[in-house]
């Protein structure tokens, strides 16, 4: 419909095609990567290094995978991650290969291997971290819980993670 107002083919303004329609090769880990991308470059404003930074990502599925792979990666230190049945802290950092392998393996993460505590969803986002990346759902972030947020960077992989009121906050 697009095409047919602007008289010409625009394939750039379409997301999420196959490659041979114009799409990206890495459109599946590309929001992920970019996730961790702008994380690092947040962390380096604030006179951070990557290596050693922990991250606390709420979800765990094709963004949040993807912002955990290339968060640990790149030296970070991934200490919870969560998916709508559990959330997993370790505050020595999580074992990412295993969780990779796990998620690869069933496409969903748990805790049966014992990689550290369940918490709440809620002491996940209020976690004191360097980065908190909600890759979940939408409205994660309110105006009840914003204020309980200890991250020193959020960085949103979701649609719309956080509210108006909480992005004031």
């Amino acid at each position: 419909a697009y095409e047919n107002v602007v008289k010409h083919s625009a394939p750039g303004v379409f997301t999420g095609k196959p490659v041979e329609f114009g799409g990206s090769l890495a459109r599946t880990e590309a929001t992920g990567y970019g996730v961790n991308l702008a994380a690092v470059q947040a962390l380096e404003k604030l006179g951070k290094d990557v290596k050693g930074a922990t991250y606390a990502i709420q979800g765990f599925g094709n963004v949040g995978y993807h912002t955990g792979y290339y968060a640990h990666q790149s030296g970070a230190k991934v200490v919870t991650v969560s998916t709508v049945d559990v959330a997993i802290y370790n505050e020595n950092g999580l074992d990412m290969e295993a969780l990779f392998k796990e998620f690869q393996e069933k496409g969903f993460i748990t805790n049966e291997a014992g990689y550290g505590k369940e918490i709440t969803n809620a002491e996940l986002l209020a976690l004191d971290m360097d980065v908190l990346a909600p890759c979940a759902l939408e409205n994660q972030l309110t105006s009840e819980n914003a204020g309980k947020v200890r991250a020193k960077i959020v960085v949103e992989g979701a649609n719309g993670p956080t509210t108006p009121e909480a992005d004031v906050i």
